[in-house]
């Protein structure tokens, strides 16, 4: 299950069907609507696997590694068994990490949304019809590194009954060692990766505002490749470009509005397909 439920999602962010799919505008407010939410639990956020766990008690700093094992070619190789082995092998180290990393995030992730959402004028209101769920997520690379950000999952019933689902997720230019975590935080480390999530859930809660008010455009067709997105199996991604600056960039993709930094954790490119040459007539 969990196999088919990752090439599903390969699928989804690749676009490898006839064409790309790209998450759809958040559904306009109407004069009459207010910006306000109030939270849910998404099971598929909450629920641990080998390569998805939470380093806090209220599951609320999700943590995503996939390394350990003989990665793809393991169980392309040995079939079901190889998968086994493999998933084992993931699970082993996973498990590892989270021995050394468990509790070592002290955010207040629920307090830090809420005060976000109140800077951005999205109110809390329990009678609210939309839905979220705040997260933290934190990304192990090749390199041992952690990379840090914000993800936000959206919930907006429709008049006809069906609900829109929508996901934003925001990378932070952290990237700190695992054992500089593991360690424990300084005063002075705890104090900068306090003030990223801060700034990042600020930063994605103006997402979701600027998509629900109509505010972004799309512009280039482009394909990248993110370690956060992807931290070990490099696949591209389809995107559409919505906002660039020096350092940043905002796109809409399949797997929703993603902001991130133009870093070495970021490969990005054109999507614009080549004309072929015309065939000289005989």
């Amino acid at each position: 299950m969990r196999k088919l439920l990752f090439i599903s999602c390969v699928l989804l962010l690749t676009g490898c069907s006839s064409a790309p799919y790209f998450q759809t505008p958040a559904p306009t407010l109407n004069a009459e609507q207010a910006l306000n939410y109030k939270l849910f639990e998404n099971p598929h956020i909450k629920t641990e696997s080998h390569v998805q766990v939470h380093l806090d008690e209220a599951k609320d700093i999700t943590y995503v590694q996939n390394f350990g094992g003989g990665g793809v070619a393991l169980g392309v190789a040995f079939g079901p068994l190889g998968v086994l082995a493999n998933v084992g092998m993931i699970q082993a180290e996973t498990d590892g990490d989270v021995e050394k990393l468990y509790g070592k995030l002290p955010l207040p992730v629920a307090d830090m949304f809420g005060q976000a959402a109140t800077n951005q004028a999205v109110s809390y209101d329990e009678t609210a019809d939309v839905r979220f769920h705040p997260f933290v997520m934190v990304v192990r690379d090749e390199d041992e590194m952690l990379r840090m950000g914000t993800a936000l999952i959206v919930e907006i019933p429709q008049p006809d009954g069906t609900v829109w689902n929508g996901r934003y997720t925001h990378q932070t230019s952290l990237h700190l060692p695992i054992d500089d975590i593991a360690d424990g935080l300084g005063d002075a480390e705890h104090t900068q990766i306090h003030a990223a999530i801060e700034q990042s859930f600020d930063d994605i809660v103006a997402l979701y505002v600027n998509d629900r008010t109509g505010k972004y455009t799309e512009l280039d067709h482009v394909l990248i490749e993110s370690t956060f997105l992807s931290p070990r199996i490099v696949f591209e991604i389809n995107a559409k470009v919505l906002e660039r600056s020096d350092d940043r960039v905002t796109l809409r993709s399949g797997a929703g509005l993603i902001s991130l930094p133009l870093d070495d954790s970021l490969a990005l490119k054109s999507a614009t397909a080549k004309k072929r040459k015309k065939k000289a007539k005989s």
